[in-house]
């Protein structure tokens, strides 16, 4: 669901068409299932494409499609109890809207920093919002970087959901792969 596509790279999973992507599900209905490819750790992943910054501008309004992906998953029967990872962009438009009607769990990794700190309490506040269009509470966990130092103001904002994980660092300080 992320256009830079970069849990797609780092699986192996990149197309280079954008009809074999999730784009394919967007804009010529193309079966969730014929998009799945097998990722280099052992999970199936449907690749993203660039192409998916499109889709926001391109698809409709409407609770319908918002729905979309949560229809498809469930009409393919997709959701049978394994999980469903979807890497999403960091924009809250229709595409993350879509992953978070499908999901039944929330997971936002976020720096130490305070800038994404107040970048995760603007999605709390869009998160809340949307409860009264699921009717539940959609739980949710914020994750950081265990060796930087969380900011002590977000378990004041956010009580009960951090959740500490392990990063693993490239050879360049610098650069991080989640």
């Amino acid at each position: 669901m992320d256009p830079q596509a970069h849990l797609s790279s780092i699986t192996g999973t990149a197309v280079s068409n954008a009809e074999d992507s999730i784009y394919g599900f967007y804009q010529t209905q193309k079966p969730l299932i014929g998009l799945i490819r097998d990722g280099s750790g052992g999970w199936p992943v449907i690749p993203a494409h660039v192409e998916l910054a499109k889709v926001d501008s391109q698809s409709g309004k409407g609770l319908q499609a918002l729905n979309r992906l949560n229809s498809g998953i469930v009409k393919e029967n997709l959701n049978t109890g394994r999980p469903i990872l979807i890497d999403c962009c960091p924009i809250l438009g229709m595409l993350s809207l879509n992953a978070i009607f499908a999901c039944d769990r929330i997971l936002v990794p976020v720096s130490a920093d305070w800038l994404a700190v107040k970048g995760v309490l603007q999605v709390e506040k869009t998160l809340k919002a949307l409860e009264h269009v699921f009717k539940k509470r959609l739980p949710r966990r914020f994750c950081d970087n265990p060796l930087r130092l969380a900011p002590a103001h977000v378990p004041r904002h956010l009580p009960g959901n951090q959740w500490s994980a392990t990063v693993t660092s490239c050879a360049r300080r610098g650069s991080r792969r989640t």
